[in-house]
């Protein structure tokens, strides 16, 4: 059966106007409308697999809240987990405060349609500043030091890091050499990009207080009784930054400070 795409489409097979069927797929209270004509609208509409493009509809009344997220992916598979739990935090913090979270696909530096602001997180200054060229909505770094103030950037301050000898950090890399390079200057840290580097770094610091970033490296630990504590670089505060960041950039307020670093 052919699959039917347009609303005009649809109202034609169920005999109805374009409008009736329209007021019918939104659930529109306000007309007086037949069950019986509702019951056919809605089974058409499931025979010929037609759906509302919630995008399409969110335009029309000029209510789009949908926040893209673009994000660097890792080989290591761990890493890989990392970014989806804090993807999983941010959407739902966000998903509170009326905004959509969308994941776009990673391999592609593109346009992004009917969305109010793109989030990216721990790419490099390099694929920002290719992504923000092809978007003329807000775009707003998370992990990325820009030095920019078109863009709001966000990124841990570190200021609460251990440095004494007897102190190991475990950390996979962040895609930016600036930052990577501050926490070298204010820890002792080891970066892992592989199971392999894991276990070197544990071999070498065996008999340290090793702490790591990453929730997934410590739950991958455990499993083999190891100890290692876990600091987390994102607290509440940088939830409410990113959510301060997006309403800021879309009511284009430009007298904000658009370097905020948070405490962790």
């Amino acid at each position: 059966m052919k699959k039917i795409t347009t609303l005009s489409e649809l109202a034609k097979v169920c005999g109805c106007s374009p409008a009736t069927v329209s007021y019918v797929l939104n659930g529109r209270e306000d007309q007086r409308i037949s069950e019986e004509t509702k019951q056919k609208i809605l089974q058409m509409a499931n025979l010929f697999q037609y759906r509302i493009n919630p995008y399409a509809k969110a335009l029309a009344k000029g209510e789009v809240h949908n926040i893209m997220f673009f994000y660097a992916c890792s080989d290591f598979s761990l890493a890989k987990s990392d970014t989806l739990n804090f993807i999983n935090e941010l959407s739902f913090f966000l998903k509170e405060n009326q905004f959509n979270v969308i994941i776009a696909p990673t391999d592609q530096i593109q346009k992004f349609e009917f969305v109010d602001a793109v989030i990216t997180y721990r790419i490099s200054k390099k694929a920002f500043k290719e992504l923000s060229n092809k978007n003329y909505v807000p775009v707003i770094a998370i992990d990325t030091m820009l030095h920019d103030d078109l863009f709001y950037e966000i990124v841990n301050s570190f200021d609460e890091l251990i440095s004494d000898a007897s102190t190991v950090y475990i950390s996979t890399p962040y895609d930016d050499t600036e930052i990577n390079e501050e926490l070298k200057a204010k820890a002792h840290i080891e970066f892992v990009e592989s199971f392999t580097d894991l276990k070197q770094s544990i071999l070498k610091h065996s008999g340290k207080r090793m702490i790591t970033f990453n929730i997934e490296i410590q739950k991958y630990l455990k499993c083999f009784q190891l100890d290692i504590e876990y600091h987390s670089l994102n607290p509440k505060e940088k939830y409410e930054a990113i959510l301060e960041a997006i309403q800021d950039s879309i009511a284009r307020n430009e007298d904000k400070n658009h370097q905020i670093r948070v405490k962790s």
